[in-house]
């Protein structure tokens, strides 16, 4: 064998072994991304958590002046969500910061579109919570009146009916029996 056919040789077998490498490479990354999507195509929550959504969206306490978010019953204050986010009728959204925790329960409050109502409200929680995420107070929206009990006037003119007592005509019959 002559040293140019070595060469060759040797450079094609590196150029396999190269090729090998780099289809192994992307069939573990793909492997890791249809781990990480999960099976239903979206990225997994990190493990121990949950989704949940708030409740109480049509049957809340009044207040105009804010949107007042609670996640109840928090093993500690370190459990509650830094942010819970927020959509709303008018087609806006927001991330909600946490305000306050207070005796096992997390207050997340904004000012932002009170001219519309709420349709939803996620967070992400620790797997093991069981307590109530509901939205606590705010804007009411317009009061509708209640309605008349009264019908309308009505605007056509009734008919005219003939009146219900026969017209009085003198009777002969008695006069003439009396006379005789």
């Amino acid at each position: 064998m002559s040293p140019t056919t070595g060469a060759r040789h040797g450079g094609s077998q590196r150029y396999r072994l190269g090729w090998l490498l780099v289809a192994a490479l992307a069939g573990a990354a793909f492997v890791l991304v249809q781990l990480a999507l999960g099976q239903h195509g979206t990225l997994a929550a990190a493990a121990g958590t949950k989704d949940i959504v708030a409740h109480a969206l049509n049957d809340h306490d009044c207040d105009d002046t804010e949107w007042h978010f609670v996640i109840n019953q928090l093993d500690s204050p370190a459990d509650a969500p830094a942010t819970i986010h927020v959509t709303w009728a008018n087609g806006n959204s927001a991330d909600v910061p946490l305000d306050d925790v207070t005796g096992g329960v997390a207050h997340y409050r904004t000012t932002a579109n009170l001219d519309s109502t709420v349709t939803s409200a996620t967070a992400v929680i620790y797997d093991g919570w069981s307590g109530q995420f509901n939205l606590s107070h705010g804007p009411c929206g317009p009061t509708t009146p209640p309605s008349s009990s009264t019908p309308p006037p009505s605007t056509s003119t009734p008919p005219t009916t003939p009146p219900t007592t026969p017209p009085s005509t003198p009777s002969t019959s008695t006069s003439q029996s009396r006379a005789s």
